[in-house]
């Protein structure tokens, strides 16, 4: 059996450069604005298993009277320290894989969509890992502040829908309204679509924005619709969650961009592409607590690893909702 010559189908320096490009409008954490590439100017490039933010904490209190004879109180300025891990991940595909798209007009491109879709899902796969240790019931270090739980395990469903969105939004205040978008599964996709509460944004296509078409929202918020949010299945009634977030609350950097190789299996008498990408993901004003490097998805996603840093609740710009 003839296999298609990888050498012949790609070039790695040139498709590491279409992936990378592609990325930003494949994952849906990034391409919402939920996780930006702007933290504070921290740059991770430098190397190092972890990226530390210094953070201003915010400034309190009353104004005082000035009178021209009593001094004002001269207040201090602190600072606590935010602290991400960066994550090292690579993976690999047969040239049986990849062979079905040497007859497409530009294979190299097509094989950059897919390489770029993969890791897309991955940033949204593992960014939700993240948040899912933060929200955990029993050790999530904002399991009191930023999850609003509705659900009912027995008797009537709860449903997301607004009075449950307005409620979950009001756990950060004052700054509600700065919870511009929303991540929920399909399920509670279509059951909103059911109730005829999402509302569609046209998006024109220009040079200056990566989406077409129209743009779901839901009280002025944009929806992202994954599957990769959990689910608790039970007898009765089952539990989905939902996230509000504010743009920027999250961030993604890379401390190396994605890398692809190509090689040559002589024992299974085959080509092989390789994919790797050093980078972290992170939710503001949280941080990784523990030595652990490089962490796995089960390290990840143990809520004892993570401590929230921030003074104030209402400056972490997310909400978690649990509801049927």
């Amino acid at each position: 059996m003839a296999y298609t010559n990888l050498a012949d189908v790609i070039v790695p320096e040139v498709l590491a450069d279409m992936v990378s490009a592609q990325i930003a409008t494949r994952a849906k954490i990034i391409r919402s604005g939920i996780a930006s590439f702007d933290y504070a100017n921290v740059d991770i490039s430098e190397g190092g298993n972890f990226f530390n933010v210094p953070y201003w904490d915010e400034l309190t209190g009353d104004s005082e009277v000035i009178d021209g004879v009593n001094q004002i109180t001269v207040n201090a300025l602190s600072t606590l320290k935010d602290i991400g891990v960066v994550l090292h991940r690579g993976k690999a595909w047969g040239v049986t894989d990849l062979a079905r798209f040497a007859g497409l007009g530009d294979p190299q491109a097509e094989i950059a969509a897919q390489v770029a879709n993969y890791w897309g899902k991955e940033y949204d796969r593992l960014f939700i890992k993240i948040v899912g240790a933060l929200i955990d019931l029993t050790n999530g270090a904002l399991k009191d502040s930023h999850v609003h739980n509705v659900k009912a395990d027995t008797g009537t469903p709860v449903l997301f829908d607004t009075s449950v969105c307005v409620d979950a939004a009001q756990k950060i205040g004052e700054n509600m309204d700065e919870l511009t978008g929303l991540i929920v599964h399909s399920k509670t996709y279509a059951d909103l679509l059911k109730a005829k509460l999402i509302d569609f944004v046209e998006m024109p296509s220009t040079d200056e924005t990566y989406r077409t078409g129209r743009i779901p929202t839901f009280m002025g918020k944009e929806v992202i619709v994954s599957d990769a949010l959990p689910v608790n299945s039970t007898p009765d009634n089952d539990t989905y969650t939902t996230y509000l977030f504010g743009r920027g609350a999250g961030y993604v950097g890379y401390q190396r961009q994605l890398m692809t190789e190509k090689d040559r299996d002589i024992l299974a008498f085959r080509n092989v592409l390789s994919t790797s990408v050093h980078f972290g993901l992170h939710l503001k004003l949280v941080k990784w607590n523990v030595s652990t490097v490089n962490p796995t998805d089960t390290n990840l996603a143990t809520a004892t690893n993570w401590l929230k840093v921030a003074t104030n609740n209402k400056l972490i710009r997310f909400v978690a909702v649990l509801h049927n």
